[in-house]
C-alpha cells in the first residue's frame, strides 16, 4: 500500500506509514478525545480540538486506547500554586496562635498542697509570676541565705521567661513581614519563620516549666504543676496548622521530585524534628529528680532554691559545712543545666526555620551542625541533671533516696541520637539517590 503523504510502500495490512507515521487511510487520531477524524481538517469533528500537523502525523506508538488519549494532563504549576497558597495561610495561622497564646503561658496544680508545702508555688501560676510576685519573698526577713536562694530562683526565672517572650514576639514580627511578601509573590514560603515562631512559643512554655516545675508523690498520692489549659490549647492548635502547612508545602515542592529521594529527604527533615520535640518535652520535667521506694520528686530551678531556703533553718552545727558544700555543688549543676537548656531551645528555634524551609530537599551542612550541637548540649544536660539529683538526694534524705533516672537517661539518649542522625542518613542517602524512580506527580 502506497502512502498518500510520502509515497512510501507499506504492507497491505498496515494502518500507519512506516516512514512518516501518518495513517494510510487519510485519517488522524484526535489528541483530545481520542477519536478517529479526517486528517485533512484543521479541527476535530467531535470535540472541536485543533489538529496541528504534529497531531495528524501520529506515530505508531501513539495508537493508544481512546480513554488513555483523552486523559487530561496534570497542570503541575497550577497544582503547585494551590498547595503553596494554602500552605502559606496555614503557616501564618500557626504563627498567629503562637503569638496569642505565648501571653497565656501558665501552670495549674493537679492537687492544691500550698498550705502543706509552705511557700512552694504549688498553686497554679502564670508566666508573669516571675516579673513581680516571685520577688515578694526576697523582702521578707527570712535570713540572708534564704533571701539569696529566693533571689537566684526569681532572677533565673525572670531571665528565662523574658527570653522566651522576646524570642516569640520577634519571630512573629518577622513572620508577618514574610507572610505578606509570600502572599504578594515577592518572596518564597513563610513556613520557615512560622515554624520558628511556633517552636519559640513551645520552648517558652517549656522554659517556664524548667523554672517552676514541681511534682511530689508519696503513698499513692501525687501533687504538682502542669501546663494550664490555655498553653496546651495553643500548642495543639498551632501544631495542627503547622503540620498542615508542612504537608502542603512538601506536596508543592515534590511535584517534579524523584519519589524515593523525595521520601528520603522528608524523613531527613522529620526525624530531627521529632527528636527535638522529645528533648524539649523532657526539659520541661525539671532539673532535679529524686526518688525512693516511698516517694519521688521533680523540681525546677525556682522550686529547687525554695526547698533549700525553707530547709536552711533546720541545719546547724557541723552539718552547716556539709550543707553548704552540697548546696554549692548541686546549685552549680542546676544553673548550668538551665543555661544549656536555654541554648538548646535557641538552637532548636533557629534550626527549625531552616528545616521547614528545606522540607522535601536534602538538608545542608549548617542545619546538621546545629542539630549536632543541640544534641550534644542536651546530652550534657542529662548528665548535669543526674549529678544535681544525686547531690540533692544525698542532702535531702541522708543518702536514703536516689535519682529518678528515667528523664535524665532519656535526655542523654535522645541527645545522642540527634548527634548521630546526620551520619546515618548520609550513609544511606547516596544509594537512594542512585536508584531510578518515578516522580511524585507520576505516582
Amino acid at each position: 500500500m502506497e502512502c498518500g503523504f510520502c509515497g512510501e510502500i507499506n504492507p497491505e495490512d498496515a494502518t500507519y506509514c512506516k516512514k512518516c507515521g501518518k495513517r494510510l487511510d487519510g485519517q488522524a487520531v484526535c489528541p483530545s478525545c481520542g477519536k478517529v477524524v479526517p486528517a485533512d481538517g484543521e479541527f476535530c469533528i467531535y470535540c472541536g480540538a485543533r489538529l496541528s500537523p504534529e497531531n495528524v502525523a501520529m506515530p505508531n506508538s501513539a495508537a493508544q486506547p481512546a480513554a488513555a488519549a483523552a486523559r487530561p494532563a496534570v497542570d503541575k504549576d497550577k497544582l503547585r500554586g494551590i498547595f503553596g497558597l494554602v500552605s502559606t495561610i496555614c503557616a501564618g495561622l500557626s504563627a498567629l496562635f503562637a503569638f496569642i497564646f505565648v501571653f497565656c503561658i501558665g501552670s495549674s496544680s493537679t492537687f492544691n498542697i500550698a498550705g502543706a508545702a509552705g511557700d512552694l508555688p504549688m498553686v497554679g501560676i502564670s508566666i508573669y509570676y516571675y516579673f513581680g510576685q516571685a520577688y515578694g519573698q526576697i523582702t521578707q526577713d527570712v535570713g540572708s541565705f534564704a533571701q539569696m536562694c529566693y533571689t537566684w530562683g526569681a532572677a533565673i526565672g525572670t531571665v528565662v521567661c523574658a527570653l522566651g517572650l522576646a524570642g516569640t514576639i520577634a519571630c512573629f514580627i518577622v513572620a508577618i513581614v514574610r507572610f505578606v511578601k509570600a502572599l504578594t509573590k515577592k518572596s518564597g514560603s513563610a513556613i520557615g519563620i512560622s515554624a520558628a515562631t511556633y517552636f519559640s512559643f513551645v520552648c517558652s512554655a517549656v522554659l517556664f516549666m524548667v523554672c517552676g516545675a514541681g511534682v511530689l508523690s508519696a503513698n499513692g498520692m501525687a501533687a504538682g504543676l502542669v501546663l494550664n489549659g490555655a498553653t496546651i490549647a495553643g500548642i495543639v492548635v498551632g501544631g495542627i496548622f503547622l503540620v498542615a502547612s508542612a504537608v502542603l508545602d512538601c506536596l508543592s515542592r515534590g511535584v517534579n521530585a524523584k519519589l524515593s529521594e523525595y521520601i528520603f529527604n522528608i524523613c531527613h527533615s522529620v526525624v530531627p524534628v521529632i527528636l527535638s520535640i522529645a528533648l524539649v518535652a523532657l526539659f520541661g520535667a525539671g532539673v532535679v529528680m529524686i526518688g525512693d521506694a516511698q516517694a519521688t520528686g521533680q523540681f525546677g530551678v525556682s522550686t529547687f532554691f525554695e526547698v533549700y531556703a525553707m530547709a536552711y533553718p533546720s541545719v546547724s552545727g557541723e552539718q552547716s559545712g556539709e550543707f553548704s558544700s552540697d548546696f554549692v555543688s548541686s546549685s552549680a549543676c542546676v544553673i548550668a543545666a538551665a543555661v544549656l537548656i536555654v541554648i538548646c531551645c535557641a538552637l532548636f528555634v533557629l534550626v527549625q526555620k531552616k528545616t521547614y524551609n528545606d522540607l522535601g530537599h536534602r538538608s545542608s551542612g549548617t542545619g546538621k551542625a546545629l542539630y549536632v550541637a543541640a544534641g550534644g548540649l542536651a546530652s550534657i544536660v542529662g548528665v548535669l541533671t543526674c549529678i544535681s539529683s544525686i547531690i540533692f538526694a544525698k542532702w535531702a534524705s541522708g543518702g536514703e533516696a536516689g535519682v529518678a533516672a528515667a528523664v535524665p537517661v532519656l535526655t542523654m539518649i535522645f541527645g545522642l541520637l540527634l548527634c548521630c542522625y546526620p551520619i546515618v542518613f548520609s550513609l544511606i542517602g547516596s544509594k537512594i539517590k542512585e536508584q531510578p524512580d518515578n516522580n511524585l506527580a507520576q505516582a
